[in-house]
């Protein structure tokens, strides 16, 4: 079980990170022109929903049994590597 706790706390952390910056994201996001913060709040939008998928994911994992875990760590992985790509895409935007 301790692996379990492990792999559940290395991923929220990873999560929590994320969150931290996509709040800092939105917070320079109000910082743009009009016709660029749309585009760039689609961005976050989007970052945002990935990040909810993986926090889904991940509660269902710190819940999941021990034979239940390996598809669950796989979903949960998925879903960061997702948020990973949408968060690339605002940052792109941003630059």
């Amino acid at each position: 079980m301790a692996k379990s706790g492990q792999t559940y706390e290395s991923l929220k952390a990873t999560l929590d990170e994320w969150e931290a910056e996509l709040e800092k994201m939105e917070a320079k996001a109000r910082k743009f022109r009009a016709e660029k913060q749309a585009e760039f709040d689609s961005y976050v939008k989007q970052a945002r929903s990935q990040r909810d998928e993986a926090h889904d994911r991940i509660s269902k994992l710190q819940k999941a049994s021990e034979h239940a875990m390996g598809d669950i760590r796989k979903g949960a992985e998925k879903a960061l590597d997702d948020l990973n790509d949408a968060m690339k895409r605002a940052r792109a935007h941003y630059r």
